[in-house]
C-alpha cells in the first residue's frame, strides 16, 4: 500500500530490496519516519522532501537539459572567464604595438574564440544531454552542517530515486545514515559543501536552483518549485550571518 504523504508501508520496502544498489540494506532503525518530525519551518510546505526528526532533508531531483539551462549557463560562464584570462593576457603582450592596436587584436581574438567556445559547448551539450537521455538525476542529504550533492547513475532515474528515499524513511529510527549510504552507493560521483565554508548564496528560482560559492568550488542545489522555499529558508538558517545572499 502507498500513503501519499507516508509512501509505501514497511511490508512493501521488501520490493526495493533487489533494486538496492550493492553494498546497501534495508534494516528497521536504521532511518527516520518521515513527514513533519523536524522542528524548522513547519509552516514551509515541501512535499517531496523526506524530513528526519533531527532535521535533516533528502530529497530527489530530475533536471532537464532542454528545460533548465542551468548547467549549460555555469560551463559558459566558466569558459568565457578562461577566455577573458586569455584576451586580457594578449593585451598586456600586444601593448608593444600601441593600445589601440592591442585593444583590436584582443577584442578579435575575444570575438572570435567566444564564437568557437560557444559552438563546442552547445554540441557538447547536447551530446553530453543526449547520451544521459536528456536527464540529469540527483539526490540531496542537507543537515545543519552542510549538503551533500549527490548525482546519481544512469539507471536511478527520480521517481525511482524517490520512492527509494521514501521507503526508507518508513522505517522507524533516530537517522538517516543509511539513506546516506545509500545515495552514495548509488552515485556516480558528489559533491558536499560545509555551511561554515559558504562564502556567498545565489538563488535563482526561476530554474529552481541555489548556487552556494566557496573560496574554489560552487555547489548547485536543486529542488522543485514546491520544495524550494524550504530549501533556501533551511539554508538561510545555517549559513553564516556574514555570507552575501543575492
Amino acid at each position: 500500500m502507498f500513503c501519499e504523504r507516508w509512501g509505501p508501508s514497511i511490508g512493501d520496502v521488501a520490493a526495493f530490496r533487489d533494486d538496492l544498489p550493492d553494498g546497501m540494506s534495508v534494516r528497521p532503525g536504521d532511518v527516520s519516519t518521515a513527514g513533519g518530525g523536524g522542528s524548522f519551518a513547519p509552516h514551509l510546505k515541501a512535499p517531496n522532501i523526506i524530513e528526519s526528526p533531527d532535521g535533516s532533508l533528502s530529497w530527489a531531483y530530475e533536471l532537464s537539459f532542454w528545460r533548465n539551462p542551468t548547467i549549460l549557463i555555469t560551463v559558459l560562464k566558466v569558459m568565457f572567464l578562461s577566455l577573458g584570462i586569455v584576451t586580457l593576457l594578449a593585451f598586456v603582450l600586444a601593448l608593444a604595438d600601441g593600445v589601440e592596436d592591442a585593444a583590436m587584436f584582443a577584442l578579435t581574438m575575444f570575438g572570435i574564440g567566444a564564437a568557437v567556445l560557444t559552438a563546442l559547448t552547445l554540441a557538447a551539450y547536447v551530446i553530453i544531454g543526449l547520451l544521459y537521455g536528456g536527464r540529469y538525476h540527483v539526490l540531496f542529504k542537507m543537515d545543519r552542517r552542510g549538503v551533500h550533492h549527490i548525482q546519481l547513475k544512469k539507471q536511478y532515474d527520480r521517481a525511482a530515486a524517490l520512492g527509494l528515499l521514501t521507503a526508507l524513511a518508513g522505517l522507524a529510527g533516530g537517522s538517516l545514515t543509511a539513506v546516506g549510504a545509500g545515495m552514495l552507493a548509488a552515485s556516480r560521483q558528489s559533491m558536499y559543501t560545509a555551511f561554515k565554508d559558504v562564502t556567498s548564496v545565489k538563488i535563482r528560482e526561476r530554474r529552481n536552483v541555489i548556487y552556494l560559492g566557496e573560496a574554489l568550488a560552487q555547489n548547485q542545489v536543486y529542488a522543485e518549485a514546491e520544495d524550494l522555499p524550504r530549501v533556501k529558508a533551511y539554508i538561510l538558517e545555517h549559513i553564516r550571518k556574514d555570507v552575501r545572499v543575492r
